[in-house]
């Protein structure tokens, strides 16, 4: 499957995006319609998803801060997966990021979740133990 079987993820796709995203594995916390909806006005044109006889199958959040691109949730339907739609997924926010003149692009990925790092290791990306993440989380206003 190339990535011409992706198409934009849009602000109205976010509740069978959120469906997948609730229904697959090993991805942790996941946006509100309102979080959704601003990284996506914020990152125009590179998130995808695909879709099969009207459902979406496949969703993948991509943008950038100007300098590094950055790929989110992941996630491809059981029962589609093996078919080329996290490729397709893939391909198409990768050129995005490409377009934008975007050079590298990191992700990240619980390490208790086998499949995902087997998955991004299979797909040539490199883990980069050099780096440790910090995070911190601010209270809601």
């Amino acid at each position: 499957m190339s990535s011409d079987f992706a198409s934009e993820m849009l602000a109205e796709h976010y509740d069978a995006v959120s469906a997948l995203w609730q229904a697959t594995e090993g991805l942790g916390d996941t946006e509100t319609r309102e979080e959704f909806c601003r990284y996506l006005s914020r990152n125009p044109g590179i998130s995808s998803v695909v879709s099969h006889d009207g459902r979406i199958i496949g969703a993948l959040l991509g943008g950038h801060d100007g300098r590094r691109g950055y790929l989110y949730h992941l996630a491809v339907a059981a029962d589609h997966r093996g078919a080329g739609v996290a490729t397709a997924l893939i391909g198409r926010c990768l050129d995005q990021l490409q377009r934008l003149q975007i050079q590298r692009c990191s992700l990240h990925v619980y390490r208790a979740n086998a499949t995902a790092v087997e998955f991004w290791s299979h797909q040539q990306w490199r883990e980069r133990c050099d780096l440790k993440l910090f995070a911190v989380d601010l209270p809601r206003r």
